[in-house]
């Protein structure tokens, strides 16, 4: 898996995701300033997504890989 730690000044983000999973299974979650879980979908639904609302501050985003291989593609971006 790979983690990132991304500064949200907001408190929702817009996730666009446009990954190609080839085989096994890739998720993407992501937590709010207190560790809390504000999204959590699989990489292989394409498309652009909005997290719960949570903390501002630095978000934790992790990519979990389970068996999976294929081109990971996605971006976080502070909702307006």
């Amino acid at each position: 898996s790979g983690t990132y730690l991304w500064q949200n000044t907001g408190i929702s983000a817009n996730i666009n995701q446009s990954t190609t999973v080839t085989s096994g299974t890739m998720t993407l979650n992501i937590r709010d300033a207190n560790g809390t879980q504000v999204y959590a979908r699989s990489l292989a639904d394409n498309g652009t997504f909005v997290t719960s609302d949570g903390i501002a501050g630095t978000w934790t985003i992790q990519v979990v890989y389970n068996g999976g291989t294929g081109t990971v593609n996605f971006r976080a971006q502070k909702k307006t």
